[in-house]
């Protein structure tokens, strides 16, 4: 291929990445083997288009492949009928982390990615805002934002994504677009225009997380965000000149911004009737989670090597059902809790596995941060490591990974900021310096 045509072709794969997620997402989170099995189809295409733009396509994804058989082989003796689909869901996860891995290496594809990602949960936060509102109509008990997900967790989880990936878009903007020796109400009203996106994406997701009502999502949205502006003041060039400048000859604007930020929050508390009501439920819902928990846990101590195989989790669920736990597991289609959901499907060994592709992945991605580069792609991987740090704790209690659509997207972040790593420092600064 021509390389006038490759910046092109990357963009349209980008677009056409977006496109299948989006309408994963619209499928309910692509949850079911028929819209899978579709979406999947896309990701492998656009995966493979992906391999002829590389001139030297990684070995990455072939070792990626060969560890998800042996996860897969792990869990061979579970329902097939159940397992092959969730073997295609980790099939386009590997597709499309390849795909973000080959297209991360260029510093113009990582901010159309980040553009079109706000862009794409904007749109999915908007309709859901549409939906939300015309139930009101149908239904004036719903109370809770949950979109085509079913489940008011999973979907405040990819808008917590577009809220974090936006607010790490207007750090960054903040950071190498602005006059570091003024206010940080003057900063702000120096942003460009183009800033307008990550701000209006930052005000729809946030507002979307608050109308599902998920404490954890909440909680975990504002730590993913202390990330962020934590990453992003130790990342300044001159720390010391932005602490002198921006917070110490500033304190009162520094404390009105910390005061109005904690007023707010308490006038949230003091008069959402409903998030009041979700943290009386907290205690009741953590003891029935800790029960499931146990159950779960004894169950995999029945097969701890190789699990009960992958699929196996609805047959295993009902096998532990009884009449004292029913209120607990009944109602479950999943273990919300990643860790114990891969125990009990692929034991110790497929666990294992999972774990050391994940921290394989994050120890690529924090190179980035120990190399000599900045703007965009620094920015960019504060951001993915934030929507980590987020991910990671909130499927501990809830089951957001399960859903392929969430899934996805979190690989696809994940391979786009492994491409910013692999890329080489001379190509990084000829790719800034166009």
């Amino acid at each position: 291929m021509p390389e006038s045509w490759i910046q092109p072709a990357s963009s349209a794969c980008i677009g056409a990445v977006l496109s299948v997620l989006l309408a994963s997402i619209f499928m309910g989170g692509a949850d079911h083997a028929y819209a899978t099995s579709i979406c999947v189809l896309g990701l492998l295409l656009i995966g493979a288009f992906a391999l002829f733009l590389a001139k030297s396509p990684p070995a990455e994804p072939l070792i990626l492949g060969g560890l998800l058989a042996a996860m897969a082989l792990s869990g061979a003796a579970g329902n097939w009928d159940v397992a092959r689909t969730e073997w295609l869901q980790l099939c386009g996860a590997a597709a499309i982390w390849s795909t973000g891995r080959i297209l991360g290496r260029d510093r113009y594809i990582i901010k159309l990615a980040w553009y079109a990602s706000m862009a794409t949960a904007m749109t999915v936060g908007v309709f859901a805002m549409i939906v939300y509102g015309l139930s009101f109509g149908d239904a004036p008990g719903v109370s809770r934002m949950k979109f085509t997900f079913g489940s008011a967790n999973s979907f405040a989880a990819l808008m917590a994504i577009g809220v974090i990936l936006s607010a790490g878009h207007i750090a960054y903007k903040l950071a190498h677009h602005t006059s570091h020796d003024i206010s940080i109400w003057s900063r702000i009203g120096q942003l460009p225009g183009k800033t307008i996106l990550s701000l209006s994406a930052l005000v729809v997701c946030a507002s979307c997380v608050l109308l599902s009502l998920s404490r954890a999502s909440l909680i975990l949205t504002a730590l993913a965000l202390m990330v962020v502006a934590i990453a992003s003041v130790l990342s300044a060039r001159d720390l010391r000149r932005f602490w002198n400048r921006s917070v110490r000859q500033h304190p009162i604007a520094s404390t009105s911004a910390v005061a109005v930020s904690l007023f707010g929050i308490a006038l949230l508390l003091a008069t959402e009737t409903q998030l009041g009501s979700r943290a009386v439920d907290l205690q009741v819902d953590a003891q029935d989670r800790w029960l499931a928990y146990h159950e779960y846990w004894k169950a995999w101590q029945h097969h701890p090597v190789f699990g009960h195989g992958l699929g196996s989790f609805n047959q295993v669920n009902e096998q532990l059902t009884t009449i004292e736990n029913a209120p607990q597991l009944v109602t479950l289609g999943a273990a919300h809790n990643v860790g114990l959901q891969w125990l009990l499907q692929t034991g110790f060994v497929g666990t294992l596995i999972m774990a050391l592709i994940w921290l394989a992945i994050h120890c690529r991605i924090v190179r980035a941060l120990l190399k000599p580069v900045e703007g965009a792609n620094l920015g960019f991987v504060i951001a993915v490591l934030a929507v980590s740090v987020y991910l990671s704790l909130h499927s501990m209690i809830d089951f957001p990974l399960e859903l392929p659509g969430i899934m996805w997207v979190y690989s696809f972040l994940l391979g786009l900021a492994c491409g910013i790593a692999t890329s080489d420092t001379k190509s990084t600064e000829v790719s800034q310096a166009s």
